[in-house]
């Protein structure tokens, strides 16, 4: 499919008639269905009784993560890709931005909402989000605030992790060799105070970063402290919640907020609007907000969970893939004329900590666990106003006090460098506590929780 037609496609979306549409994707679909069960030996055993040519979507099984991440070499459609190569290509920082047998994209999740999981894209898949993000996320900004030659970029970021936004980064880099000055990378475990004093000295024209640090730096800019003007924010890999945006918009009056609602596993899902509302990039993505029965909830429901489709990956497909997303699929139209589904996203299931009245964003402590390997799964709990346990699974071969001596190390330096000195970290027996809600496992919580609602209202 070329890149004209794909476009071409995408721009005309809206004025096209929806059955048109629809056909087109449902076309879209059953050749995508074909391929995993000719191509991949995983999903062909998953699909063995549906037929590609007639089926009803809630006919295919729902693939879970716990599933899928173990059989990832059957999963993907082309043996030429075998998961130990790709570990050792992804822990070379030299590959970083380059493809993958010469031909494909390799990245990981954030590890926001649990340990990283590699994914593999293909041309197609580049070529349509690229599009997508081109023309409906970015169509109407003025092409010079995604220019280092003529704006400053700061970006918040997982450093030398592969996930799909330092990737970018990286990328941003190649192409302004001769500007990087003007190209500012922080890290996402780097002092609140720190990030706010390297803001101020660079003044960015463009802000990106995780909505839960996006927040927090809202309410520095309200307290004073941080001392910026963005003519664009653009909040990425985290979904930004209503309250993040109310404070963004509140902070950052004269600046245009953009949220991207992406996911390593299927690229570009929903994006913002003119109107900063969120509309799912239904020609390429089939998004199911279900609830606790993976039941499609009804319009301004909130759902438990959320299965997303992307048309576009034909190398690892994701079909029905459940994302713990909490989605409201809304019921009025959008003043900015999109037929497109609009929908608000209530996040994630990970919490703000606060210690010492400071706001530590969840993605802080999450970073760390791309550095630090060894546990099966893990969480950080808030479970006193001055202390921060640590629970996890381990392997028999973790050494688990050497792991926790290296994790403490490095959680005190967080904490002590947001100025929260009075914050005891211990290693709890206690293993990983599932919420009550469709039984989650978060990465990050806090039992005394606290919102930081009244402070943008």
């Amino acid at each position: 499919m070329p890149d004209s037609e794909i476009i071409r496609e995408i721009e005309v979306f809206d004025a096209t008639p929806r059955e048109v549409s629809l056909e087109r994707r449902e076309r879209r679909f059953k050749k995508l269905l074909r391929h995993a069960k000719a191509n991949s030996p995983f999903l062909a055993r998953l699909y063995r009784d549906v037929d590609p040519e007639d089926f009803s979507l809630s006919q295919l099984p729902i693939q879970e993560r716990a599933i899928m991440e173990p059989h990832f070499q059957e999963w993907v459609t082309d043996p030429a890709i075998r998961m130990e190569e790709a570990k050792a290509f992804l822990a070379n920082p030299e590959n970083m931005a380059n493809p993958f047998l010469g031909k494909y994209s390799l990245l990981t999740t954030s590890g926001t909402s649990g340990l990283p999981l590699i994914m593999v894209r293909d041309h197609l898949h580049r070529r349509v989000h690229g599009a997508l993000r081109q023309k409906r996320l970015l169509g109407h900004i003025p092409p010079e605030l995604l220019r280092p030659d003529r704006n400053r970029i700061a970006a918040i970021l997982l450093q030398n992790s592969p996930s799909a936004n330092f990737i970018s980064f990286t990328r941003l880099k190649r192409l302004f060799p001769e500007n990087l000055e003007n190209i500012l990378g922080l890290s996402t475990i780097e002092p609140i105070p720190e990030l706010v004093r390297k803001l101020n000295e660079f003044q960015p024209a463009t802000l990106c970063g995780y909505s839960s640090l996006l927040g927090v730096l809202a309410l520095e800019k309200m307290h004073g402290r941080l001392e910026i003007a963005p003519s664009l924010i653009l909040s990425t890999a985290e979904q930004l919640t209503k309250t993040a945006l109310s404070a963004l918009s509140k902070a950052f009056s004269d600046c245009t907020v953009l949220n991207d609602y992406c996911a390593a596993e299927a690229g570009e899902i929903a994006m913002s609007c003119r109107c900063g509302k969120l509309h799912v990039n239904e020609d390429w993505i089939i998004l199911e907000p279900v609830d606790e029965e993976d039941r499609p909830v009804t319009s301004m429901e909130i759902s438990d969970s959320v299965l997303v489709s992307d048309l576009s990956n034909f190398v690892q497909p994701v079909i029905r893939y459940r994302l713990d997303d909490r989605i409201q699929p809304m019921s009025k139209p959008c003043r900015c004329g999109s037929k497109r589904q609009l929908i608000t996203v209530h996040g994630r299931e990970a919490d703000v900590v606060i210690f010492e009245n400071i706001l530590l964003p969840s993605v802080v402590f999450t970073s760390l666990m791309n550095e630090l390997p060894g546990v099966l799964s893990y969480q950080f709990a808030q479970t006193r106003r001055n202390r921060l346990e640590f629970r996890a699974v381990y392997p028999d071969e973790t050494d688990r006090t050497a792991f926790f001596n290296a994790l403490s190390e490095k959680v005190g330096q967080i904490l002590r460098g947001n100025g929260c000195s009075q914050v005891e970290f211990i290693a709890s027996d206690t293993l990983p506590k599932s919420s009550s809600r469709g039984g989650k496992l978060k990465s990050v919580i806090s039992e005394i929780w606290q919102s930081f609602e009244e402070e943008v209202s």
